[in-house]
């Protein structure tokens, strides 16, 4: 089985770039969600799919790193719309 690209897409029926996301946070590296964040929105997750994947990990992985996913969210749509990030 590959990992990655078409084949996990697939298999879970949504983009492979959730599962991505989801598995940064419960990794603890936030400082990579900038790389997946916008290739996520752009492949057809919605804001609302990307805000849950975000906040359900919260649970499992901890707040803070949920707190910091939800930050690079929050950058990565401010700068789609052309507002300044808060």
């Amino acid at each position: 089985m590959r990992v990655g690209g078409e084949a996990a897409g697939r298999q879970s029926g949504r983009p492979p770039a959730r599962e991505a996301v989801t598995a940064l946070i419960a990794l603890y590296r936030n400082d990579q969600l900038g790389f997946h964040v916008e290739p996520t929105l752009e492949n057809g997750l919605t804001e609302e799919e990307l805000t849950e994947a975000i906040t359900h990990p919260a649970f499992y992985a901890g707040r803070p790193d949920a707190r910091g996913a939800a930050g690079q969210l929050k950058a990565v749509l401010a700068s789609a719309d052309g507002a300044p990030d808060n």
